[in-house]
């Protein structure tokens, strides 16, 4: 058997099955098409797709290059919470001072410096790092230097006047900057460096969600998004009767935000550093769903020729663009696919093993799958498939894509951006997941509401699941889906359980059988808060409706200590010799993500499993 149908045997098992085609998916593609043909007449085929083709390129190339956020995050909020625990500080460096002084040499940096969900392998991480970072910095001053600031920090307050009248300005910074460091003992030292470097670490955390928002909104913009986005919200908004609580993708009246104007970076900055990591992760998962459809279809679009057909298709009525495909001109791409997937693999690892060090390479493999850009030259390995299994492929796949130029080389090039872009925007979608997750955990009454949210399937039997998240001020809640396999580790590496809190109110966002979903992640404007506010108060006057309950779920979002009515239940209190029922919110349900088990938490934290019928998810 040639080495081009063990390929193909091979590739029936490949992890590429779901790259099919959809008719909605590949809407965004064909009206980008539409516009661009519109403004650009008379150019050819091979225009359109060198055009798309640069397009796609730009877009992926630049998530790639978005600013680090998973472990700058973790590393922020770590130092801040040692720096709210002194205990748990003199703890990790009393460990790391007994080590030193058993193997008889001070730390270095590690080689890698990570921060993990992990939080108490983070704080080792970080108490080794700020530790050597402070002692080299005390080992820079000189001994002149060390004398002069020594005396200038147990100086009294009339000698320290005296100091600086004499030292010039660089000296002086140089008293400011370092006189904190040389008093008391190490782990005091180490302290004050921590509460420093907290300042540091959360303005530069709260640039680099700033500059992701925005070049990621820029993008969504780019390809018509954001405009696609706010239509959706205000359709589902018109739908139940509330559309005032829908939002301008430009031109609002003064003093309203429109979505364009959000997104601009002076708006942007004025958010604090927890809305913005929401935002953040928010943004990056629907660009990443949008980014794989929109290199998807012009994949299978530049494959199969559809050029023409785009062009000449007429919209229907609700603007749906329709296009006819053989289905087995569609089988035939779907094995091509999955054939060059295995491929893809199979030169990752031979780049993988064949690297010297000296290669600017950032592959990984993990459980099979692809992980980074190929960065080492692999022509040669091309070259040589080409030679070994080219003339096979091209008679293999022409018979059923006469269209095509089944050229392997050129075929491989272009399915290996596609699958690229695919794997990092999943891989930057994870982290931010990850860092949302871990800020919920760190930060008290971040979101008074969270948790899964149920979505039919057994959660046990699940991959994936959704969490939702209320974070106040925003106009919607945020769902995220995320693998359960990565919440599971999550939990049991930071509180040793794997049960999770159940979101609160889910079927609130559902009329009529069909679900309102968060189209657009915006803050309550001026206009939406007086909308609300009208609509309230006509619906709080009629039956509990679905309506009403969604009117009160963002009442709720808007001011986060006025819980939904519907939600709240009827609690025994006792004051003195009195018992009463009183309306309040209930104790918490909790779901156990490997058996879908539900518990409720105690008043003393501790969980009681809940009655079988109430296994809800």
């Amino acid at each position: 058997m040639s080495n081009f149908y063990q390929i193909l045997n091979k590739s029936k098992k490949s992890i590429a099955k779901n790259m099919k085609y959809s008719e909605a998916e590949a809407q965004l593609l064909y009206r980008l098409l539409k516009q661009y043909w519109a403004t650009h007449e008379g150019v050819n085929n091979s225009e359109t797709y060198e055009f798309f083709e640069s397009l796609f390129m730009k877009i992926n190339e630049d998530i790639v290059t978005l600013p680090s956020i998973k472990s700058n995050n973790i590393k922020y909020y770590i130092c801040q919470y040692l720096v709210d625990h002194p205990k748990e500080l003199a703890e990790s460096y009393d460990k790391i001072i007994r080590e030193e002084q058993r193997d008889g040499a001070k730390k270095d940096f590690p080689p890698t410096m990570t921060y993990s969900p992990n939080i108490l392998s983070s704080i080792r991480t970080l108490t080794i790092e700020a530790l050597v970072a402070m002692r080299e910095m005390k080992d820079r001053i000189s001994p002149e230097q060390r004398s002069m600031i020594e005396g200038y920090a147990k100086a009294s307050p009339k000698e320290q006047k005296r100091y600086r009248e004499t030292f010039s300005m660089a000296q002086l910074r140089v008293l400011d900057y370092y006189a904190f460091y040389l008093q008391g003992d190490e782990l005091s030292q180490l302290k004050t460096f921590l509460s420093e470097e907290v300042d540091v670490l959360g303005k530069e955390l709260k640039s680099n969600y700033v500059e992701s928002i925005v070049r990621v909104s820029e993008n969504m913009d780019r390809v018509g998004l954001l405009e696609r986005y706010c239509t959706e919200h205000r359709k589902a908004m018109e739908r139940i009767g509330l559309s005032g609580l829908s939002y301008n993708y430009e031109g609002d009246e003064k003093g309203n935000i429109s979505v364009k104007s959000f997104f601009q970076r002076q708006n942007i900055e004025k958010m604090d550093i927890y809305k913005l990591s929401m935002l953040n992760a928010f943004l990056i998962n629907r660009y990443t769903k949008a980014l794989e459809d929109l290199n998807k279809t012009f994949f299978i679009v530049s494959e199969l020729g559809l050029w023409p057909q785009i062009k000449s298709a007429v919209p229907s009525q609700n603007g749906k663009i329709s296009v006819d495909i053989e289905e087995s001109e569609l089988e035939t791409l779907y094995r091509k696919m999955n054939f060059l997937d295995v491929v893809l693999e199979d030169v990752m690892a031979y780049c993988k093993e064949n690297s010297s060090s000296d290669d600017a390479q950032n592959i990984t493999m993990e459980n099979g799958s692809i992980r980074g850009f190929i960065k080492v030259n692999v022509n040669d390995k091309i070259d040589e498939l080409e030679d070994e299994i080219g003339s096979d492929y091209r008679a293999f796949f022409g018979n059923s894509l006469p269209d095509s130029s089944n050229n392997f080389g050129v075929d491989f090039d272009e399915y290996r951006l596609l699958r690229n872009a695919i794997v990092n925007t999943y891989r930057i979608k994870d982290f931010n997941m990850l860092s949302a997750l871990f800020n919920l955990y760190q930060v008290k009454g971040l979101s008074k509401n969270w948790g899964v949210m149920p979505e039919g399937r057994p959660i046990e039997e699940s991959q994936k699941i959704l969490l939702g998240f209320d974070i106040e001020g925003f106009n919607m809640p945020i769902r995220l889906h995320i693998d359960k396999s990565m919440v599971i580790d999550f939990l049991q590496a930071n509180q040793g359980t794997t049960k999770m809190p159940v979101y609160e109110g889910t079927s609130d966002f559902t009329t009529s059988d069909r679900n309102i979903g968060t189209q657009i992640l915006m803050p309550l404007g001026m206009k939406q808060k007086k909308s609300l506010k009208t609509y309230y108060e006509y619906h709080s006057k009629a039956p509990y409706s679905n309506v009403r309950n969604f009117l009160e779920h963002i009442v709720f979002l808007k001011d986060s200590g006025k819980y939904p009515e519907h939600l709240k239940a009827d609690i025994v209190v006792q004051k003195g010799s009195r018992v009463m029922l009183q309306r309040g919110r209930p104790l918490r349900k909790f779901v156990d993500l490997p058996t879908g088990d539900i518990f409720v938490e105690q008043k003393d934290g501790s969980f009681k499993k809940a009655d079988p019928k109430e296994r809800v998810i």
